[in-house]
């Protein structure tokens, strides 16, 4: 396959071990720039596994990473940042005893351009709830308004390629439906491409235009999400159909 042909992100035969135990192995996954694609499956299954892998915070044991043109699985975790890669990780992960103004600019600490604070302005116009919370900490904050803080921290770092992690878990359903509509919006107002890991399959399909379902660490079944949605395997598996 030629760099012309290629798709603006592309994981190619992912394979990453444990010691000796496979996590995942030969998931291949990819999409266009601009693009919201969702991971679902059982717990287990190695859907964080695969964003740890895109990171950096996994190293393969085998297969490649390609991001925009340029193979970025040899590459630290830092460089990844740098190149437009955030990733949202599972269970918030605030910095507790931090406010929330230095949890968000945490995440612009690889910029080195002049726009930081114009940018700080547009999250908290994105998050009035933070701007009201501004010099609180982190810790003090609800389980949704952490989520809204760490999506936030993680546009501070201007990101191309979004990677959430359980954006819902533990949330309510008043605040689930918040953070599907917010993805949907950063996808649609930023352009920022999306892979998004959820339980919630239901949601996941619904506001992604591609998916994978993860089976033990191999992709077990790929399509557009719509005709997943459909899938009686996956209503059975998953929907709880």
């Amino acid at each position: 396959m030629t760099v012309s042909s290629m798709k603006y992100f592309e994981a190619r035969r992912m394979t990453v071990r444990y010691d000796r135990v496979r996590a995942i192995s030969d998931v291949s996954i990819g999409f266009d720039a601009g693009e919201v694609v969702s991971l679902i499956g059982a717990n287990g299954a190695g859907k964080s596994t695969s964003l740890r892998a895109i990171t950096g915070l996994a190293n393969l044991a085998e297969g490649e990473i390609w991001f925009d043109g340029q193979r970025i699985d040899r590459l630290p975790a830092a460089r990844r940042v740098a190149m437009g890669i955030a990733m949202v990780p599972e269970g918030r992960r605030v910095f507790p005893l931090m406010s929330i103004r230095d949890n968000l600019l945490m995440g612009a600490y690889t910029r080195r351009d002049g726009a930081v604070k114009r940018d700080l302005d547009r999250i908290l116009d994105r998050f009035p709830r933070l701007r009201e919370r501004f010099r609180q900490q982190a810790g003090t904050l609800s389980g949704g308004e952490q989520e809204m803080l760490v999506i936030g921290r993680a546009l501070m770092s201007k990101p191309r390629l979004l990677l959430l992690d359980e954006p819902s878990l533990g949330l309510a359903p008043l605040v689930v439906r918040d953070i599907a509509r917010l993805v949907t919006e950063i996808n649609r107002e930023e352009g920022t491409s999306i892979v998004l890991v959820e339980q919630n399959s239901r949601m996941a399909l619904r506001i992604s235009r591609y998916a994978y379902v993860l089976e033990t660490g191999r992709i077990g079944l790929e399509g557009a999400s719509q005709s997943l949605l459909d899938d009686d395997k996956v209503k059975q598996l998953y929907l709880g159909g």
